[in-house]
């Protein structure tokens, strides 16, 4: 738990016109619980705020369930496009791997730049991914160069015909 609020001096910034840091940051709130990982060995470690740990880039894979909101209707899934709400204080650049049913590697790759917005926190990028399957699962993959935030995803698919388990 933190036991004081940061002050200006903490921060490395120079000026007001260069701080690039929220002044509610979870982290430099006092009193607020500090976020704790696991790993499988019995390691744990003290979540910070970056990209970097110990000066080494920190790389970044997120791995989605896999998607089909129609199986219980006994349908495959067809996707059209995923919408990412996201938030970057510098461009980064995401791979969005898109992998079919039980195939063993991706079925369909992009490279993604997400840009900042000036004046903005905020801001939306379209990724297309038309893909027909048993489901649907995504993974993503960083540059190790950035720090970036997804708000939030909307995955837009209909149904695409019967379920046939184990045919894409």
């Amino acid at each position: 738990m933190g036991t004081a609020d940061k002050a200006w001096q903490d921060f490395p910034a120079t000026s007001w016109e260069d701080a690039d840091f929220p002044w509610n940051e979870y982290l430099n709130e006092t009193g607020e619980q500090e976020l704790l990982l696991g790993g499988q060995t019995g390691t744990v470690w003290v979540a910070d705020n970056g990209n970097s740990d110990g000066g080494a880039n920190i790389s970044t894979l997120i791995s989605s369930i896999p998607w089909n909101p129609f199986a219980q209707d006994g349908q495959r899934i067809q996707t059209g496009y995923i919408d990412i709400y996201y938030q970057v204080n510098t461009d980064a650049q995401l791979t969005f791997n898109f992998m079919v049913s039980d195939n063993s590697g991706p079925s369909l790759t992009r490279t993604v730049t997400l840009t900042g917005v000036v004046g903005q926190n905020t801001a939306w990028k379209r990724v297309y991914c038309n893909l027909v399957g048993e489901f649907v699962q995504l993974q993503i993959v960083d540059n190790q160069q950035s720090s970036w935030k997804i708000l939030g995803m909307i995955l837009w698919a209909k149904p695409s015909g019967r379920l046939i388990p184990g045919i894409s």
